[in-house]
């Protein structure tokens, strides 16, 4: 077992997991997300990605950093970079599949930041929705 940024990591049998909350695993050779019992097949690249991020979670990783790890070989940074737009963004809502809502940041001229925190209980959010509902029938 290999603990990665406060994850593990389970290697035995050839099976790659990371753990990122109770109910969410990231199996890599499967290339897919286990969330509350749901499997989400992702792309290669989406792994990739997710891979990087959660590697250097909490860190600021500039476009050109993230580009030159994801795709090593090419030379056009214009296909580059709509390519990783396009590829945040689907992992944005792979994150929010999994209860990680605004979890993957975007700093204004610097690049991306990934902040894994799980929301809150969903019973504490059905509440919260029903006091609201209150407010607004008072």
């Amino acid at each position: 077992m290999i603990i990665l940024k406060g994850y593990w990591l389970q290697q035995n049998v050839g099976v790659n997991m990371f753990k990122l909350s109770d109910d969410c695993y990231v199996n890599v050779n499967e290339k897919c997300v286990y969330s509350d019992g749901k499997k989400i097949h992702i792309s290669l690249m989406e792994m990739n990605l997710l891979n990087f991020l959660i590697a250097h979670e909490g860190e600021v990783l500039d476009k050109q950093r993230i580009i030159s790890n994801l795709w090593p070989n090419e030379d056009d940074c214009h296909i580059d970079c709509d390519n990783l737009f396009q590829l945040i963004h689907r992992v944005r809502k792979i994150l929010l599949i999994c209860g990680f809502s605004d979890s993957l940041i975007t700093v204004r001229n610097r690049g991306y930041k990934l902040i894994l925190k799980e929301e809150d209980d969903k019973e504490e959010k059905i509440l919260q929705a029903d006091d609201e509902q209150e407010d607004f029938t008072e």
